[in-house]
């Protein structure tokens, strides 16, 4: 009986302390769960936080040059009866929108004045996901802050993506990331949104010197250290930062050099502080829209070459204008029988075309060069098709005043004129 006595006290203790740890491990259990939900939570406080800092100052950017100038402090609570929202909206597209205004607005107004901004953005083909007057009128903070991120997307990124691609260069375009099916809202916004990523960031990578040793390959920690910022200054307006001693200082010191001196020197509106960047994930939606700041102001940035964007489309545009007209000029003379019989025409029309020769081998050069500013395969082969056309054109011309020449010169004319033809035709039989 003592024997079995001792089992069960065993067994009672055994069991008691199964329950113990059982009870224990839940408690832990609990406790880690808690303190996780507590850090992811926390961690979301503190990325709405900046985002609406960074979206606020934005939106102040564009609204302190409207006329009155008008201000937002609360994002949520300035933007509910939607006349801030439409001041914004005009400011960004340079169009008149109509608005209710008075002092006794009421809901219903409210009401009107976001649903004519939300028309609007879908009437730039925008699309808005989960994004309804009700919420933002009721001040939902994840709306808002979704519906800005959407105006900030589409007017400060794409649309000055859209003029570096001009020249067919590929910046990543929400449009080229669609698929062949029609995706639903939310994908196609995420596509979207991570097509003005892509985009910004390659504009990023071809910014930025080849010889700093610096690699940007996303909006978050690669900015912490303050380096590609300053690195994007130095390359918009050289002597202005100092990199090689900044090198030396600590992210915040450079953080706010870089801010300050982006905002002092370059006009460049400060959005951020460096306490806002120097963390370990700093919000990449908050540092897209500082960052695209430099890209709509400074589309200009310069090529290796010297030349601005600008520089570089009218010379592209002009070239292709000229080869187009000259093209159609010598075909209306050859298939009207006029070219002109005179040898000395034929040279001052060479002449012109040899003008043209250093702006196309200028052009060549920044075909998929790692400038700032380059021409794909696809554009220059427009160019190269033309210049072809033009000196298969020349050629005729050319044969044809060789072929009035007394013999054997016109023999050799002919002769000349035919091997240029298998050179320009890689048809070289061998």
């Amino acid at each position: 009986a003592s024997g079995r006595s001792e089992e069960n006290l065993l067994e009672e203790q055994h069991q008691w302390y199964q329950d113990y740890q059982h009870q224990a491990f839940r408690q832990n259990f609990s406790r880690s769960r808690s303190q996780y939900d507590s850090h992811i939570q926390e961690i979301r406080d503190e990325q709405e936080r900046v985002q609406k800092k960074t979206f606020v100052n934005w939106m102040n950017s564009y609204l302190s040059k409207r006329v009155p100038p008008l201000r937002v402090d609360d994002l949520i609570e300035d933007l509910k009866d939607g006349t801030k929202l439409l001041a914004l909206l005009e400011v960004l597209s340079g169009e008149k929108l109509p608005v209710e205004r008075g002092r006794n607005l009421r809901r219903p107004h409210f009401l009107s004045n976001v649903n004519t901004a939300l028309q609007f953005l879908q009437s730039k083909k925008i699309k808005l996901v989960n994004i309804n007057s009700t919420d933002l009128v009721d001040g939902r903070p994840a709306v808002v802050l979704g519906l800005i991120w959407t105006i900030i997307l589409y007017f400060q990124i794409e649309e000055n993506t859209r003029a570096l691609a001009s020249l067919g260069h590929t910046f990543g375009s929400a449009s080229s990331l669609e698929g062949s099916r029609t995706p639903d809202h939310a994908t196609e916004s995420k596509r979207k949104g991570e097509g003005a990523r892509r985009a910004l960031l390659s504009w990023v990578s071809n910014a930025l010197p080849k010889d700093i040793g610096l690699e940007v390959k996303d909006f978050g920690r690669s900015w912490r250290d303050g380096l590609a910022f300053l690195a994007i200054i130095d390359q918009i307006r050289k002597n202005v930062v100092d990199m090689t001693a900044l090198r030396r200082a600590t992210n915040r010191a450079r953080l706010e050099t870089a801010f300050d001196v982006a905002e002092r020197e370059l006009g460049v509106a400060r959005l951020l502080d460096p306490e806002d960047v120097d963390v370990d994930r700093p919000d990449e939606k908050s540092v897209m829209t500082y960052v695209a700041q430099f890209l709509h102001k400074y589309p200009e940035l310069r090529s290796d070459t010297g030349d601005s964007l600008t520089a570089i489309q009218n010379e592209y545009s002009s070239l292709t204008q000229w080869l187009t007209e000259r093209n159609q000029y010598l075909q209306h003379l050859r298939q009207t029988n006029s070219l002109p019989n005179s040898y000395q025409e034929y040279a001052a029309f060479e002449s012109e075309v040899q003008s043209r020769v250093e702006l196309y081998n200028k052009l060549h050069r920044l075909v998929d060069s790692h400038s700032i500013i380059s021409i794909t395969h696809e554009s220059w082969r427009e160019i190269e098709k033309l210049w072809r056309q033009l000196q298969a054109e020349m050629r005729y011309w050319l044969r044809l005043l060789d072929s009035q020449l007394p013999p054997p010169f016109c023999q050799v004319g002919d002769w000349l004129a035919r091997a240029e033809d298998l050179i320009e035709s890689d048809d070289i039989p061998t």
